[in-house]
């Protein structure tokens, strides 16, 4: 049993009126039964406590009830449970601890001292009940000198956001020198208080141990701009050569789930690991910060093994580092995904000595991959792969080596920086075939080792300011070490070097020094160098160069192979001279894919709000609604398979109201909804993809109808709506950002059919055939540009979807009330395209159209209510999607008669 969390007004009522209070009651501080559910209440310092040496408290719990222990003492420190020196014992049903922090004045200490639980040096505490709940909000929740073991895991609920004069450092558990907590799992959750300056999930002092199966700690700063430290595990450093055995103080052997939230002016860290200690996290590991000042994933200063996923999402934070490695750390992980958004964000971050090893693979979107300073070393194994355009740093004397076994994939758009005496060592790919292995050189880079696998891809992203920046004897990419480049020519599976760029004026005879390596150039053996002049045809592939002239255009040069010479100038460097120049030719801006998408995202928001009339219409009970007032919600999230990315979460509900007409069914409905969703163009040219985010709010009226045929088995359904639509879309187009809020008409029908089957005394079968369409008004929109790119007038069409849907759905009637149904349907969407077009200063140029045209599975679980007087129904459902439209969703409807 897992008690939820109370608010402070709840709790504060049950501490002064709980059911089945004994008021004014003694410390318990002998062996006691509970035989029955009970809170037992106490006014003075403990309400639990052992003082003597020799003395065991024990409690039993009937294993079927549940005892809340309160302390209500608001004047002296204060705790539900002391054990002082002796041994205390909790055993049988279900325990819950309360204890409010009800101090009056400012920066009263006492608030310090008043615990859920406190455990002195030397004594113990044993909780091995059914579960074990604390709840309040005490600063400090458990604090052991002492042992602390609850065999079946304890949860605690903290929150202090009401509480504003008593600002303290604030733990779920303290574990001090001496101190154990050992528990099969921790669930702590702890919201700060207005004025508190620090929060602890977990603290272990120096010479503490930890021990835990499963760990959760979900910390929120609630906005507080008070608060300037968040951790949600902390082991602080000390001298730990005192303490037996401190190598083994800390561990958790099953999955770590750990969030900080809202604290904007707060370091905020999930695992800070500082002390002298090896820690072992053998489950997975799910990390999430939010909207704080710094943020970090995982801060340690010793040896750290991961054995499982670390996984970690970082958001709206002013800076962020996911794993960040200092002093003598040795960090070891399976494999990291790291994935950032806002402010500056690195993904790993060494100095001193500290390494790094991922043996399977990183993952990351951070605008630094890695970086390392001092004397650190970060060694990826084996897969790397960026989500988008990252750096590599190493300075000092730094190391970085990428894909080292050479058995890896590599997928990594950015650029390497040394200074000093870094190093940065990159083998692209392992040579196997099915793996798409690259580097998207986007500018200057620095290495002291590189190779590129057989069907690797080295590709080179140019811009005038990059050609410019290049001394006369100096190459995009530079290498400095012993070795020289390998690149292979194998036949079927040569190395591949490409080159795009934007804003390019290349004219015939113009030089691009893509490659200088100290130590040369090989081709398929190191051994093999590349002599002056040597061609190396085989491995170039065509230059695409485009310059964007507006939102709406960009201008396209096109270089064949055949266009340009790829060969060795020296022994050191690989160049591309152009031979032709081809005339260029205007062409729609590739980024204004994502407009159509957006588009596209209000015709699912229009699907979601058909389908929910119509099926709760269907998986109700019979097939028809109840005459009155009925009222219908849906939630769910869907991946619309699309060129591009387009992912959207659609609210929809329904009032409407029913009348009968003989065996037939009429009425008028009001529909609202909410959709938010993240576009990502499909674009792969020169001047990049771009992401936007937007929202679809729509409310509408309609009549349907539900007629019975002349056949008793047969029906048909029917209606008309329309409304209005609100689309809101903010994206960056050719560096531009650009808001698209426009408000347009939309409007709707149906026709469909179903028959329904008594197969047998208990099962019933309802077969059914949907058509829907929708419209939406066209929309113009002027986005103005910048004083390098021109502004365009974008223009949607009006869009129009058709679709239809053929259905089956079995129910059993298990008894009078509860019906049980599943159902599966095919849909298909034979006509649902976005299209517009643009004009800009130039002239007009259609848009690429996208579509939501194709095949969608439908899967659906639930159950239907019907009361006993048949004056109420309800029905609750989840529907699973796969093609065109990926996702779920869970629906409600009800109907009442009167």
């Amino acid at each position: 049993m897992k008690k939820g969390n109370l608010s402070s007004v709840t709790l504060a009522v049950s501490l002064v009126f709980g059911g089945n209070t004994i008021a004014a009651n003694p410390c318990i501080d002998k062996s006691r039964d509970f035989e029955e559910s009970e809170t037992y209440s106490v006014d003075g310092v403990d309400t639990v406590r052992s003082k003597r040496a020799d003395q065991l408290v024990m409690i039993k719990i009937d294993p079927e009830e549940t005892l809340t222990l309160q302390n209500t003492n608001k004047e002296k420190r204060s705790r539900v449970i002391k054990s002082e020196k002796g041994n205390i014992v909790f055993f049988g049903g279900n325990l819950i601890l309360q204890k409010s922090d009800d101090s009056t004045n400012y920066g009263d200490s006492d608030s310090y001292n008043r615990h859920f639980i406190r455990v002195s040096e030397g004594a113990l505490l044993t909780v091995d009940t059914q579960s074990t709940v604390m709840e309040g909000s005490v600063a400090r929740g458990v604090v052991l000198s002492g042992m602390g073991l609850f065999t079946r895991g304890f949860t605690m609920n903290v929150d202090r956001s009401t509480i504003a004069v008593s600002p303290q450092r604030t733990f779920g558990a303290d574990v001090r020198p001496y101190g154990s907590l050992n528990t099969k799992f921790a669930d702590i959750t702890m919201t700060a208080g207005v004025q508190d300056p620090k929060m602890n999930g977990i603290r272990v002092w120096h010479g503490g141990r930890f021990a835990a199966e499963s760990l959760s700690l979900q910390l929120n700063g609630s906005g507080s701009k008070n608060l300037e430290f968040i951790d949600a595990l902390y082991v602080g450093q000390g001298d730990e050569s005192k303490y037996k055995n401190p190598a083994e103080q800390i561990s958790v052997s099953g999955p770590i789930r750990i969030s900080i939230q809202d604290a904007p002016n707060a370091r905020g860290c999930a695992l800070a690991l500082l002390s002298n200690r090896d820690y072992s996290i053998a489950g997975k590991t799910d990390i999430s910060v939010s909207k704080t000042k710094t943020a970090y994933g995982l801060y340690a200063f010793h040896r750290v093994n991961v054995l499982d996923e670390l996984t970690m999402d970082f958001r709206d934070n002013t800076e962020a580092i996911g794993i960040r490695a200092a002093s003598e750390a040795d960090v070891t992980a399976k494999a990291a995904n790291i994935q950032m958004s806002g402010g500056i964000t690195q993904a790993v971050y060494l100095k001193n000595a500290a390494k790094v090893t991922v043996t399977d693979s990183l993952t990351t979107n951070a605008s630094q991959a890695l970086v390392g300073i001092d004397n650190s070393a970060a060694d990826i194994q084996k897969d790397f792969v960026t989500l988008s355009q990252s750096e590599i740093s190493a300075e000092n004397d730094a190391r970085i080596y990428i894909n080292s076994t050479k058995k890896g994939l590599v997928q990594f758009s950015g650029n390497t920086r040394i200074s000093d005496n870094g190093t940065i060592a990159m083998h692209v790919g392992s040579g196997t075939a099915d793996k798409n292995a690259y580097w998207n050189i986007t500018d200057r880079s620095q290495l002291t080792e590189l190779s590129a696998a057989p069907g690797a891809s080295l590709n080179f992203l140019l811009t005038p300011a990059l050609l410019s920046s290049l001394g006369p004897d100096e190459a995009v990419v530079s290498v400095k070490g012993s070795s020289p480049v390998l690149l292979h020519s194998d036949a079927g599976k040569s190395s591949c070097i490409t080159l795009s760029g934007a804003a390019l004026n290349l004219k015939a005879g113009d030089e691009i020094r893509l490659i200088n390596s100290s130590n040369g150039i090989a081709l398929n053996d190191l051994t093999n160098r590349l002599a002056a002049g040597t061609s190396v045809s085989e491995l170039k592939r065509d230059l695409n160069v485009e310059s964007v002239k507006s939102l709406a255009r960009v201008e396209k040069s096109e270089l064949t192979q055949d266009d340009y010479d790829l060969s060795m100038k020296t022994e050191q460097m690989l160049i591309a001279k152009i031979k032709n120049r081809r005339p260029s030719k205007d062409k729609v801006n590739d980024q204004t894919n994502v407009l159509m998408l957006s588009s596209l995202s209000s015709a699912a928001a229009l699907f979601a709000a058909d389908e929910l009339l119509i099926d709760s219409t269907l998986k109700s009970r019979k097939g028809t609604r109840q005459p009155g007032p009925f009222a219908a919600a849906r939630v769910g999230g869907y991946e619309l398979d699309v060129r591009g990315d387009l992912d959207e979460t659609i609210v929809s509900g329904l009032l409407g109201y029913a009348f009968k007409l003989q065996q037939s069914e009429v009425g008028a409905f009001l529909e609202m909804g909410r959709g938010t969703y993240d576009a990502r163009s499909p674009t792969a040219s020169p001047i990049g993809h771009v992401k936007g985010d937007g929202k679809n709010n729509y409310v509408g009226v309609g009549i349907y109808g539900n007629c019975a045929a002349a056949v008793d088995w047969l029906h048909f359904t029917g209606y008309v709506k329309g409304g209005m639509i609100r689309s809101e879309f903010d994206v960056p187009i050719a560096g531009v950002k650009a808001e698209f809020d426009r408000t347009s008409a939309y409007w709707g029908a149906h026709a469909g059919a179903y028959g329904e089957f008594q197969l047998t005394k208990t099962l019933k079968n309802r077969t059914f055939l949907n058509y829907f369409y929708d419209g939406r008004e066209g929309e113009s929109y002027k986005a103005a540009g910048s004083s390098e790119v021109s502004g365009a007038t974008f223009h949607f069409n009006s869009l129009n979807a058709h679709r239809g849907q053929l259905g089956t759905l079995m129910e059993y009637q298990y008894d009078r009330r509860m019906h049980p149904y599943a159902a599966l349907t095919y849909e298909y969407a034979f006509k649902a395209d976005a299209k517009g077009h643009a004009q800009d200063r130039y002239g007009t140029l259609v848009l690429n159209e996208a579509d939501l045209e194709g095949s969608t599975g439908i899967a659906s679980l639930g159950w239907t209510y019907q009361n006993y007087a048949n004056t109420f129904d309800l029905s609750i459902g989840l529907n699973a999607y796969t093609g065109v439209r990926k996702g779920y969703n869970t629906q409600a409807h009800a109907s009442w008669k009167f």
